[in-house]
């Protein structure tokens, strides 16, 4: 079962990373980034082989930064017009 959520946990740390370049789908990225987050938690905790986590948590931290930053500038840019 770990395997299979630390696997999980990568596959939505990339798709949150593609959505969190993104511009108008950052506050999905973010999203998908938390789970991810959690499942790459979940996926190096339970299981031996630990790379699909770490690579899924690395990516989920990304996105979740990225992610926030895009958001930030959103509300900087409608705050200011």
């Amino acid at each position: 079962m770990g395997n299979a959520t630390g696997i999980v946990g990568l596959i939505l740390g990339i798709i949150a990373l593609v959505l969190s370049f993104l511009i108008l789908t950052s506050l999905i990225g973010v999203i998908l980034g938390i789970v991810a987050l959690i499942l790459s938690v979940v996926g190096i905790a339970t299981n031996d082989s630990k790379a699909p986590g770490i690579i899924g948590l690395i990516f989920s931290l990304i996105a979740i930064v990225l992610g926030i930053f895009w958001l930030l500038v959103i509300v900087a840019v409608l705050a200011s017009t």
